[in-house]
């Protein structure tokens, strides 16, 4: 192998409306099968049902790295390889410091957020999956009031684990 092509997907992206979201995994699932990607690391991905959508659209990449939750993969995270896996882990990233001004639905749901981290066997190497809280203001400056929770987040002693 020359190299190893990895994309990372919001499959949600902007709220989806009405049944349109079967119709979006759909399309994603066939975007990536038709292309030269072999690693795919994809977000909001809530529900067995639609990890089922996307795995049913992409018989190539046989390995599937998530952690079962009760309704859906944890933290919405799903990592699909055309390579083989040696194993995954999944952790949660600590709770989020007191910030003025946040929405209240933006620190329940930062509750819910980690990384994915899964190990392919060959190459050898490993590929972090995550999703931090969403910037719901599109202000990316570092006094946006989703920075500090986005820092907390991904602090290096957050995202470590071993697998």
């Amino acid at each position: 192998m020359n190299g190893l092509t990895v994309v990372s997907l919001n499959t949600r992206g902007a709220p989806p409306v009405g049944t349109r979201l079967p119709a979006r995994y759909a399309a994603i699932a066939a975007a990536f099968e038709s292309s030269a990607v072999d690693v795919v690391c994809v977000q909001e991905v809530f529900t067995y049902y639609h990890l089922w959508q996307l795995t049913r659209g992409m018989p190539s990449f046989r390995h599937v790295s998530q952690r079962p939750a009760a309704t859906g993969p944890a933290g919405g995270l799903v990592t699909l390889s055309r390579q083989p896996i040696a194993g995954s882990a999944y952790r949660r990233f600590p709770s989020p410091p007191s910030t003025a001004g946040l929405p209240l639905r933006a620190r329940l749901t930062a509750r819910m957020k980690g990384s994915l981290v899964t190990r392919l066997s060959s190459p050898e190497m490993g590929i972090v999956n995550t999703h931090p809280v969403a910037n719901l203001d599109g202000d990316w400056s570092a006094a946006n009031r989703f920075a500090p929770v986005q820092r907390h987040q991904l602090r290096i002693d957050a995202c470590r684990t071993t697998l």
